[in-house]
């Protein structure tokens, strides 16, 4: 199966993703990397329970 978008595009999101981090105060980055953590902690749990 090819893909479904250019590598391209991906960088590009890539690039508008970093450029939000940068632009973002320091509490928002670290309040949601916390966000992510929790809900990383979360799945690999769920994942274990099975």
């Amino acid at each position: 199966m090819g893909r479904r978008w250019p590598r391209g595009l991906n960088v590009l999101g890539l690039v508008g993703c970093l450029v939000l981090v940068i632009a973002l105060p320091l509490a928002s980055v670290g309040i949601g990397l916390a966000v992510f953590a929790v809900g990383a902690v979360d799945r690999a749990v769920a994942l274990a329970r099975r």
